[in-house]
């Protein structure tokens, strides 16, 4: 029996999980049932990486830009100052990248416990428009947009 180099060997290991893991969602209501697991979990650095390329861009001019705007109209001694809502400094929250920032925010506020009340919805109906998908939701009165993006898909808020 020949034996295979531990090196050849984690090499085709990594190859493996790189192509279960690179496989796309085929459909929408698929990513967004993992979409709904992060969720519940509250697993917010996930729930990033499901969204949108526009929905990150929106959150990062509607919420963080306007935060460091704020932040940055403070005086030295009061940028060292605790946030009491988000338990971080002004300095700190300066310093964030806008992923951090969501996450932050969803832990710490009202927002995340009501982006967490999507994690029970049924998906009940699927419409296809090419690159997009709305999702209409059991017993909610909304639906959700789902966008196709480098081949898998992801949540538009």
């Amino acid at each position: 029996m020949k034996h295979i180099p531990y090196h050849i060997l984690a090499l085709m290991c990594v190859l493996i999980l790189l192509v279960s893991c690179g496989k796309a969602k085929t459909k929408p209501s698929e990513a967004f049932q993992s979409f709904k697991v992060a969720l519940s979990d509250k697993d917010f650095s996930a729930v990033w990486e499901m969204l949108s390329n526009k929905s990150k861009k929106n959150f990062e001019s509607r919420f963080f830009d306007e935060a460091k705007k704020e932040i940055d109209n403070l005086s030295p001694e009061e940028k060292k100052n605790v946030n009491p809502v988000l338990g971080k400094t002004g300095e700190e929250i300066l310093k964030m990248k806008t992923k951090d920032f969501f996450v932050l925010l969803m832990q710490e506020t009202e927002a995340g416990d009501e982006m967490t009340q999507k994690a029970g919805a049924e998906v009940e109906l699927v419409t296809y428009n090419g690159n997009s998908a709305k999702l209409r939701l059991k017993e909610h009165k909304d639906e959700v947009t789902m966008v196709k993006e480098g081949g898998d898909w992801k949540v538009e808020l």
